[in-house]
């Protein structure tokens, strides 16, 4: 699992296309994008069981960015204590 976040949407992007950039075969049927504000547990976990395509490598993306802002929260409020 790799969690990339932050507020530079320029080094966000580029360290998604390295990440994707490891699917070199059939990678429409190997990179799953979901969008995180509509998707619920059962379906995520439908995606991670579901095997590779002809590859050793399945990547599922779920953009979601109410969680960088709960992770941001988080820490500052780890940092004022």
């Amino acid at each position: 699992m790799i969690l990339i976040y932050g507020q530079e949407k320029t080094l966000i992007d580029n360290t998604i296309d390295l990440v994707y950039n490891l699917i070199t075969q059939f990678r429409e049927l190997n990179i799953l994008i979901m969008d995180g504000e509509n998707v619920n547990v059962e379906s995520i976990t439908n995606a991670c069981e579901t095997t590779p395509f002809m590859s050793d490598r399945r990547i599922i993306h779920i953009k979601i960015r109410i969680l960088y802002l709960k992770i941001m929260g988080f820490l500052m409020n780890l940092l004022s204590i």
